[in-house]
């Protein structure tokens, strides 16, 4: 995911890494990504604006359980972001992403085509939520190379091991 945001040069970006402490926590990755748009959201039509504002904490009534609405909410708002510059939204650490959110941007990331929003979500493989697979395009990455995960750290700046045949990366 670091590499889809460094493309993204004139692209606006809206990204967040999952956090495993908040994966019970109904909208809680919703709220993450959505929390800096409440601006852009008070400019959507009453049944969109209404689920988002009681999920980012702005109105007083309950977020709204209902999927379908809350789906077509996030939908509605990544076209209204979409309308100035083109959008990247991007999850990482996908497995600890709450159920609520992923169905939201799982529902919003299929109705995408043609529009200039990608949707960028990772996460390791073995722990992909159900339901996940197949819902979207997916490109399953393997395993680096040793020498390939010690240049990618090099290129980034970080620190590689001192002895890259016995360290696993």
């Amino acid at each position: 995911a670091p590499a889809a945001l460094a493309r993204a040069v004139a692209a606006q970006v809206l990204s967040i890494t999952a956090a495993r402490s908040e994966r019970e926590l109904a909208f809680a990755g919703l709220h993450a990504l959505l929390d800096t748009q409440s601006d852009v959201v008070n400019t959507l039509p009453a049944q969109h604006r209404g689920p988002l504002l009681a999920i980012l904490g702005v109105d007083a009534g309950p977020a709204s359980t209902d999927r379908l609405s809350l789906g077509v909410a996030t939908l509605a708002l990544l076209r209204a972001l979409a309308e100035h510059a083109p959008l990247l939204v991007v999850v990482d650490d996908i497995q600890w992403l709450d159920e609520n959110s992923m169905a939201a941007l799982t529902f919003a990331g299929r109705r995408l085509a043609g529009s200039a929003i990608s949707v960028v979500l990772s996460g390791r493989d073995d722990l992909v939520p159900d339901g996940l697979h197949g819902a979207l395009t997916e490109l399953r990455l393997g395993p680096l190379a040793i020498d390939d995960a010690a240049q990618l750290l090099d290129q980034q700046g970080c620190p590689a091991p001192r002895d890259r045949k016995s360290t696993r990366l």
